[in-house]
């Protein structure tokens, strides 16, 4: 069954210097949702900053009460993204 795999996270993380880089710091939570013809959901999101893998190609979005269509955002099979988001907001997610 294909699936996302989604890793909240309180924040970023950052060098010496204090700039943010894109390294995720201090896990919260993981969620996995399946990934069918069907949008389906995740629970509301506990961090600020998400980690998805999908492991088939999909598209997601993101709100309080989001659906996922065709002119939601492509993920690609075995690829990584990180995303701000709204605590609380949920993620969906649909095959494509």
């Amino acid at each position: 069954m294909a699936e996302l795999h989604i890793t909240e996270y309180a924040g970023v993380g950052h060098d010496k210097m204090g700039t943010p880089v894109q390294v995720a710091h201090n896990e919260l939570n993981r969620q996995i949702v399946p990934i069918s013809d069907s949008s389906a959901c995740s629970g509301n999101v506990s961090g600020s900053y998400v980690r998805l893998f999908a492991d088939f190609n999909c598209r997601i979005n993101f709100g309080s009460n989001p659906v996922a269509d065709h002119n939601s955002i492509p993920l690609a099979s075995e690829s990584v993204e990180f995303f701000h988001v709204n605590l609380g907001d949920k993620i969906a997610v649909v095959s494509r």
